[in-house]
């Protein structure tokens, strides 16, 4: 008979010493795990049966067996912390899924459906606890349920049914007493419960040092660079920020502000070059995007959670923009560039395409990865379509207009002159991206002296990582930043479009290759971004999986 059914029956249990004392049955309808550290002596027994009752594949643990420790020789003291699901009043995994594939029974046990899971992975990095785990032979995501089927035919969870100690126990909870105070589910080697409100219910020796952290607490490990999302990120902010600059300087061209007039033939080909590069990019970053899923095709169902999920979000919107770039660069080609349609449907896709950028920058500010659960992310990730966006106009309008964009009319939409050095429009746009460096390297340093010097484990380990292992990443995210924004001063400042010009192709060479610099250090920016990364988790062992 399981131990909620002798709690029906008897009420609260003795128990061997240490072990926490059950709750009366009227306590609430809500199940949580309870875990004695004292009791647990690390055989992993838990951990072994977890395995056997769900058919988890090597390398997928639901419930694992950390280790924590303090003092100093020879005054030490390590201890065992058994870990599965927490089964929390706010569960981080099923606010964030795209796809709604969480629910939450009536009882309080998170479950996880396979069947509506894409295997984006979000979740794995929004739990603080990094309790569910991607299952690779699957392409989905598992987790614990509690033994949901266990329990319902009144057997206790196998972990539990397995401690030959005790130190596991399942037991009822008021949800509403709990969330006031859930002080009791904080302990060395876990985040803080108030991230997520944990339920499991934690009994710690009541000598338990106060320097006791996780033993792999000081290691510093880079995180997986996720490639799709490298593509994804940077393609879909470059796209954004070709739209914005071939929009900008059209509307420009039609109200005839200053220093920018109507463009002529050549101006309006190498403007419908932009539109159509902008959409080109967007469509190759969506189409990236799939591979990081576990089952691409099943992508559709990433949409599902616009209500609550930041990946919903940015999965609609720059799908949304992708759509509207191409139909304008489309509409664009019948009408031509510039007129009212087109301008119409290239300033709705610059809108849709910024919000795009805010969702998917915003999807990364989860508190489970401090390093990015900061402004800097977004700001970081709009410098991006700054910094390359506007070189990417300005290369096109140079190779497709042949670089006369004058057309004997002066300072033009293009803002080439004749060999003369960028003029007007182009050097606006030069500007631009001058800035969106020196930005994007700003962040950059905002990161790591952010990061130095801290107490909070994750941001030490990512400054270790930045100031260590990959400090020569670092260096050539600076060094190729900086030379990108020289070559955009020589632009702005020198009487010939850079030291290739006068002529037309010195110009479109010089460009291109201030445009090659700006881009291989976002590249090298976004790689840093994911890798130097350090995640919450639950301590684990020495041999335990890294």
């Amino acid at each position: 008979m399981s131990s909620l059914a002798v709690l029906d029956r008897a009420g609260p249990l003795p128990g061997p010493i240490g072990v926490p004392e059950r709750l009366p049955l009227d306590a609430g309808d809500h199940v949580r795990f309870t875990f004695a550290m004292e009791s647990c002596i690390g055989c992993h027994a838990c951990e072994v049966a977890c395995a056997e009752e769900n058919s988890t594949p090597v390398g997928v643990a639901w419930r694992r067996v950390g280790e924590v420790e303090g003092g100093s020789f020879p005054e030490t003291r390590r201890h065992n912390v058994s870990m599965g699901c927490n089964h929390c009043l706010e569960p981080a995994c099923l606010i964030g899924c795209p796809t709604n594939a969480y629910i939450k029974a009536d009882n309080g046990v998170v479950i996880h459906q396979e069947s509506e899971c894409v295997g984006c992975g979000y979740c794995t990095w929004t739990c603080p606890y990094e309790v569910p785990k991607f299952d690779p032979a699957k392409g989905v995501v598992s987790k614990c349920n509690l033994c949901q089927p266990r329990l319902e035919a009144g057997l206790d969870p196998a972990c539990v049914n397995a401690c030959p100690t005790r130190a596991l126990g399942v037991e009822r909870v008021d949800s509403d007493v709990w969330r006031g105070d859930h002080s009791g589910a904080d302990a060395p080697g876990l985040p803080s419960a108030s991230l997520t409100i944990s339920t499991t219910r934690f009994l710690l020796p009541a000598a338990l040092r106060d320097d006791v952290a996780g033993v792999d607490a000081d290691q510093a490990r880079p995180a997986d660079p996720h490639w799709p999302l490298i593509l994804l990120t940077l393609l879909s902010q470059v796209a954004v920020g070709v739209l914005c600059a071939t929009t900008a300087l059209a509307l420009a061209a039609r109200l005839g502000v200053a220093g920018v007039s109507d463009p002529g033939l050549a101006a309006r080909s190498g403007l419908l070059g932009g539109l159509w590069a902008s959409a080109a990019v967007g469509a190759a970053a969506m189409v990236a995007s799939v591979f990081h899923l576990g089952r691409p095709g099943r992508a559709w169902k990433a949409m599902r959670n616009l209500r609550r999920s930041w990946l919903s979000r940015e999965v609609a919107l720059l799908s949304a923009f992708a759509g509207l770039a191409g139909v304008g660069a489309l509409v664009a080609s019948l009408v031509g560039a510039g007129t009212s349609l087109s301008l119409g449907l290239d300033a709705a896709g610059s809108l849709v395409g910024v919000a795009g950028l805010y969702a998917s920058a915003r999807l990364y500010r989860i508190p489970a990865r401090p390093a990015w659960d900061s402004p800097r992310t977004i700001v970081s990730f709009m410098t991006t379509a700054l910094a390359v966006g506007p070189l990417v106009v300005l290369v096109v309008l140079a190779a497709l207009a042949g670089g006369d964009l004058t057309d004997g009319r002066g300072l033009t939409v293009g803002g080439l002159a004749g060999g003369g050095g960028l003029v007007g429009g182009g050097q606006i746009l030069v500007g631009v991206a001058g800035v969106g460096v020196l930005v994007g390297l700003g962040c950059l340093g905002h990161l790591m002296s952010g990061v130095a010097g801290q107490p909070t484990r994750e941001l030490r380990l990512t400054s270790r990582l930045l100031f260590g292992p990959m400090r020569f990443l670092v260096v050539a995210r600076v060094t190729t930043g900086l030379a990108g924004l020289a070559g955009c001063a020589w632009v702005l400042l020198a009487p010939t479009a850079g030291p290739l010009g006068p002529s037309h192709l010195g110009e479109a060479l010089t460009l291109a290759g201030i445009l090659v610099l700006a881009g291989v250090s976002e590249m090298v920016g976004r790689y840093l971004f994911y890798v130097s990364v350090t995640s919450m988790t639950a301590a684990r062992g020495w041999w335990g999986p890294r």
